[in-house]
């Protein structure tokens, strides 16, 4: 069941029990649009959030590219480069992977 048929359900339940007779569609088609509203609100948010969540990631991820290129034009001397924190818990954890992994291939290799 979707968010908007449990808030219908929810809305027709409350509009049959609280509205008085000839009201009940008026009742609910007022709360049924302040409660879309609402989600819609909440909807737009979440996506804006993630698109600041994957700007961070990718942003975090050209620079370990562009610090990695330097590092290996250099001729591999200096610090192995790592990634940077993002913020989220979820990418750095995934970033903190992906740099344990190259620092291991990268002692491999050299």
């Amino acid at each position: 069941m979707t968010t908007v048929s449990r808030l219908a359900l929810a809305v027709a339940l409350i509009a049959w029990f609280a509205a008085r007779k000839g009201y009940k569609l008026l009742t609910f088609s007022v709360m049924f649009a302040i409660g879309l509203a609402a989600v819609a609100a909440a909807f737009f948010q979440a996506r804006s959030t993630s698109k600041e969540s994957y700007k961070h990631f990718a942003t975090s991820l050209r620079q370990f590219a562009n610090d990695t290129q330097n590092y290996v034009e250099g001729g591999s001397i200096g610090k192995t480069p790592s990634f940077k924190s993002t913020g989220d818990p979820f990418n750095d954890e995934i970033l903190q992977l992906l740099s344990e992994f190259y620092q291991s291939v990268g002692a491999c290799v050299s």
